[in-house]
């Protein structure tokens, strides 16, 4: 939702009957531009999208690949928001999860930025050819789910290459020697 759509395209709803991209500044204003992600009147809500990964499976199965999800939550009355991100190898395993936890949205107007894991990412795992991004809402007071999201991300670059760990060292000497004298020693690296 980086440009603040303007309706639910590319988002599946899986749970919540009210979802809605909305620009209603009586609920919430805007992060940036005009819409913000809402379930409305829902008691609990879950939207996704499913992002296909494949195109980079040499540099995800390289461990070269670093994710970072997140997004900004708003909210009201103690509702709450999750953001959710599962990584899935091409048989649909679940490979693994990065999970905000329920986290109580900021009161009036304010936007509580989440980062998962980190502001450094998480190395994808090996195997990895989907993700799934999704928006979990959690009604606590009122009669809406006030927990609402906007700006949300995946983002992903690639480790540099050729800052690798060293070689174990060898080395080739005689094995026996004469005491006060001096013996030449030679050391290479081997790969490990």
């Amino acid at each position: 939702n980086p440009s603040g759509e303007s309706d639910l395209s590319g988002w599946t709803i899986e749970a919540g009957f009210d979802w809605q991209s909305t620009d209603r500044t009586d609920w919430h204003f805007p992060r940036t531009g005009t819409y913000y992600l809402t379930a409305g009147r829902t008691n609990s809500g879950v939207i996704s999208q499913l992002i296909n990964l494949s195109f980079m499976a040499s540099d995800i199965d390289s461990g070269r690949a670093i994710a970072k999800a997140g997004g900004y939550l708003g909210g009201d009355n103690q509702d709450q928001g999750r953001i959710l991100v599962e990584y899935y190898d091409d048989a649909d395993t679940l490979l693994e999860t990065s999970d905000s936890g329920w986290l109580a949205a900021p009161d009036a107007h304010d936007w509580q930025y989440v980062v998962l894991p980190d502001d450094n990412g998480v190395v994808i795992p090996a195997g990895t050819r989907s993700a799934r991004y999704s928006f979990l809402t959690q009604r606590i007071a009122g009669a809406d789910c006030d927990a609402f999201a906007d700006d949300l991300f995946l983002e992903y670059k690639l480790a540099a290459v050729g800052n690798t760990d060293p070689g174990v060292p060898s080395i080739s000497a005689a094995g026996t020697g004469t005491i006060g004298v001096m013996v030449v020693q030679n050391y290479h690296n081997v790969d490990a």
